[in-house]
């Protein structure tokens, strides 16, 4: 159940820094977006089920899916803001993303 959760995390982290080039650039592509976002669900779930799943970790089981639900929920905010100066909200999803791929390999690595 761990190989999953790394996989699903890699791509959506991939797709991102993909979405993430294209904002920068100023190309729209749309089903980047889409695919990030449906990349971003599957993770949640699929961490969610390795956490409900598996061996109690160290720390307490619901810091790895709240991590990547905040992360999933920044970037829908940052989305509906971003017309409107939502840089810092991206910039917080972008933090949270990164953090919730450290966190959950964090858990799955502690005796």
């Amino acid at each position: 159940m761990n190989t999953p959760g790394i996989i699903a995390l890699l791509a959506t982290l991939a797709l991102g820094a993909v979405a993430g080039f294209h904002y920068l650039t100023r190309t729209r592509r749309r089903w980047v977006v889409t695919a990030h976002l449906v990349a971003a669900i599957a993770a949640l779930v699929v961490v969610a089920a390795r956490v409900v799943a598996g061996p109690p970790g160290p720390m307490p089981a619901l810091v790895p899916p709240l991590m990547v639900a905040l992360a999933l929920a920044g970037g829908y905010g940052a989305f509906r803001w971003l017309r409107r100066g939502g840089g810092a909200v991206l910039g917080l999803h972008v933090a949270a993303g990164a953090a919730s791929f450290l966190v959950f390999l964090a858990y799955i690595r502690a005796p």
